[in-house]
């Protein structure tokens, strides 16, 4: 069973996937979710959210976005000891070697790859937090 207290963090510049995510995820039983459109505002609501002692437990986060990639935004995460721990899913359409090397050398938990479906979704995000400790199989 998921922990459904978790609080997630959606990054994708498509409303249309961050609206499909959210719907998912509320359908597994979520109900702290925020979303950003770009690394910009991802950054400013992981900066409210530790400010208010309320960080995130799972960031999603699109790869291609304008201006900075969701390679951008791990790389700044595993650099900042405040948020190095929180968990990262990467999504993309793109699942080429010359994309998912470099997140997984950054230190992306897992991928997802566009088109997904729930199921999919839902075991990416349990498949995490198994390997992190925070849920049992």
């Amino acid at each position: 069973m998921l922990p459904l207290d978790k609080k997630i963090l959606l990054v994708d510049d498509d409303i249309t996937i961050r609206g499909t995510l959210k719907s998912s995820l509320i359908k597994f039983g979520f109900k702290n979710i925020s979303d950003a459109d770009d690394v910009v505002t991802a950054k400013k609501l992981l900066l409210s959210s530790y400010d208010e002692n309320k960080p995130f437990d799972l960031i999603l986060c699109d790869h291609h976005m304008p201006g900075n990639t969701g390679l951008d935004f791990i790389t700044y995460l595993r650099s900042s000891i405040k948020f190095r721990e929180i968990a990262f899913i990467t999504i993309t359409s793109d699942a080429q070697r010359s994309v998912v090397l470099p997140y997984l050398s950054a230190g992306s938990d897992s991928f997802i790859v566009k088109p997904f479906n729930e199921a999919d979704l839902q075991s990416k995000i349990s498949q995490v937090w198994i390997k992190r400790g925070i849920m049992m199989k």
